[in-house]
């Protein structure tokens, strides 16, 4: 393909092609936020649920999938069962991932009062206008 026939922003933009076999003995990182689709209906498909695939690194990518499923395959080695794990791009969103998905309105939380300053504000202002209490202990020496 000619670079003159697409506009300089666009060739800047344009992803290149490896002209060659790749055969990596492990998982290659990575290291893009967002993924292609193969036409606008795959994407639609995705994003309405009706299509597995992966849309935006935040949300899954092949690596952060691998190492949860590693995670949970060492949850559950030599017991029965099924686990499974997630990873999340920061403490915050694991924390926050984790009480918006176990707790309900009238549930109260019992924790340390000398806590991150953000996940203080999640317990007291986001929770609480849940309806989920949370209550800080002190510890006295």
């Amino acid at each position: 393909m000619s670079n003159k026939k697409i506009k300089f922003g666009s060739l800047c933009v344009k992803k290149e092609k490896f002209k060659g076999e790749i055969r990596s003995h492990q998982m290659p990182l990575y290291a893009t936020s967002s993924f292609e689709f193969e036409n606008i209906n795959q994407g639609i498909n995705i994003f309405s649920g009706q299509e597995k695939g992966l849309v935006y690194s935040r949300y899954n990518n092949p690596n952060t999938g691998a190492v949860a499923d590693k995670i949970a395959q060492m949850e559950m080695f030599g017991i029965e069962g099924e686990a499974n794990a997630i990873l999340t791009s920061s403490g915050m969103s694991a924390i926050s991932t984790l009480m918006m998905s176990i707790l309900n309105r009238g549930d109260k939380i019992l924790t340390q009062g000398n806590l991150y300053g953000g996940t203080t504000e999640l317990f007291v202002k986001i929770l609480n206008r849940l309806g989920i209490e949370t209550i800080f202990t002190i510890l006295k020496n």
